[in-house]
């Protein structure tokens, strides 16, 4: 059996439906549709999510593609044959759908109400109440489509609830807290079992918005919580801290909400994220003393991924380093990005021997103050032999901290080595493409480096995979 992909020529994007419901389960690798006219911009729409041109067709995940115009709303599905297959779509994050429990066959919707055919999706989604379990809408942020979405809903039986509905994405709808607050009342409360919902860049949710999010009992079930770029603040992180029913978020995202130390505090002290297992702190105002309240909290439990992208206003140096180091409650954290900070050489040292970066598997510390003795600090450590992904980009080492990686055995496991925009020169080339540890499929990059041509030819021909 096989699955269709159309080009909408109201939206200018590729929408995904499958010929029955169990088609997701199809071994159908072929997708045969039509060809959209030369005067459609399918192109650069082809080109943006993923797709090569070749001829009249399209490659798409060994699938081949063609297109025909359609526009209601439509089923967006996938088969097992590739994990990246869903996140090329556009339309949905494989990461986030993941940590919600949901596999890549779970069957996705997608209500676009920024095409001139949104009434017609509207009825068609309305129709489709009880089969819905991943929802994306868009456009809700506008008046007029609000208000006819309020509309439909009006119309339904107090009783019907999308009973099936777990994962809600309102992503980049330009809502207001107002909006929200509408939402809440006439759509969340129509959900029994919202697992998870992603607000993403709703720069107007604000401090009103979070603390109706904060106060809704519809809440009660979130397990992820994405809130990137909606200006919450430290006044919305309280709430948030302070909610009597968000208990059970494993995975939060609170990046770039201008978020400082007083922020960090209130959510060290709360009870509510002890289960968190992934948590993105980037991009905010935090300094030292926030990552040691944070340290110091039993919210680093269970924590598996932490995530703390500095800014171009506060820093976080060695000894907020030193405090993840220390800290007594990390046991599971497999990575952790401390980015764009401005930590030296101690603060590497601190984490490259603590006992509880053990498990690490990903340690990204690009754009810092780092030189030969923190690289090798993490070369010489038997605490980072599980590392496969380490950047150290736009760093200062030089020569000997190339030499360090490429002679450690306890950098056998490396898959990506970024050294890009640091001081290795020809020398410090020459020791990574002559290493006799690193596995034959590392990504070598040292580009800004002043590598010579020859050294760089040499590590590709031992590391094909590099990119110098």
């Amino acid at each position: 059996m096989n699955s269709t992909i159309y080009y909408n020529e109201f939206s200018k994007k590729f929408d995904v439906e499958q010929p029955s419901k169990n088609s997701c389960s199809s071994q159908s690798t072929t997708i045969d549709v039509e060809q959209p006219s030369k005067n459609s911009s399918s192109s650069q729409s082809s080109t943006n999510l993923g797709y090569k041109p070749i001829s009249k067709k399209l490659i798409l995940d060994r699938k081949e593609v063609k297109y025909v115009a359609k526009g209601p709303f439509v089923e967006v599905c996938t088969n097992e044959t590739d994990e990246t297959d869903l996140s090329l779509r556009g339309y949905y994050s494989d990461s986030d759908l993941e940590r919600s429990g949901y596999t890549k066959t779970t069957p996705r919707f997608k209500l676009d109400l920024t095409t001139d055919d949104y009434d017609n999706q509207l009825r068609s989604f309305f129709e489709k109440i009880n089969d819905i379990q991943i929802l994306k809408i868009k456009g809700l942020g506008d008046p007029k489509k609000l208000e006819m979405f309020k509309k439909e809903l009006g119309k339904l039986n107090i009783n019907d609830k999308f009973n099936n509905l777990s994962y809600l994405d309102l992503s980049d709808n330009a809502l207001s807290s107002d909006n929200f607050i509408e939402l809440n009342d006439i759509f969340l409360s129509r959900i029994n079992s919202l697992k998870a919902l992603n607000l993403t860049g709703n720069q107007e949710f604000g401090y009103k918005g979070v603390r109706a999010l904060a106060r809704s009992e519809h809440m009660k079930n979130l397990i992820l919580l994405n809130l990137n770029a909606t200006k919450i603040g430290d006044d919305g992180v309280k709430e948030l801290a302070s909610s009597k029913y968000l208990k059970h978020l494993s995975y939060l995202n609170l990046t770039s909400n201008d978020i400082t130390d007083a922020g960090i505090i209130a959510l060290a002290n709360s009870e509510n994220f002890n289960y968190l297992t992934i948590f993105n702190l980037s991009w905010n105002d935090i300094t030292d003393a926030g990552v040691k309240a944070l340290a110091d909290s039993e919210i680093m439990k269970r924590l598996t991924k932490l995530y703390l992208v500095g800014n171009h206003k506060n820093k976080i140096g060695d000894a907020g380093a030193k405090a993840l180091a220390d800290s007594k409650h990390i046991t599971k954290l497999k990575l952790l990005e401390l980015s764009m900070q401005n930590i030296g050489d101690k603060g590497v040292k601190a984490i490259a021997n603590s006992e509880k970066m053990e498990n690490l598997t990903t340690l990204k510390l690009s754009m810092n103050n780092i030189g030969n003795e923190g690289v090798e600090a993490i070369a010489n450590s038997e605490k980072m032999e599980n590392l496969t992904t380490l950047l150290l980009n736009s760093n200062r080492t030089g020569p000997d901290g190339a030499k360090a990686l490429a002679t450690s055995k306890h950098m056998e496991n490396l898959t990506l080595l970024n050294l890009n925009y640091n001081n290795i020169g020809y020398k410090g080339g020459k020791f990574l493409a002559d290493s006799q540890y690193f596995n034959y499929k590392i990504k070598i990059c040292c580009g800004g480096n002043k590598v010579t041509s020859e050294i760089t030819q040499k590590i590709y021909d031992n590391f094909p995979e590099s990119c110098c």
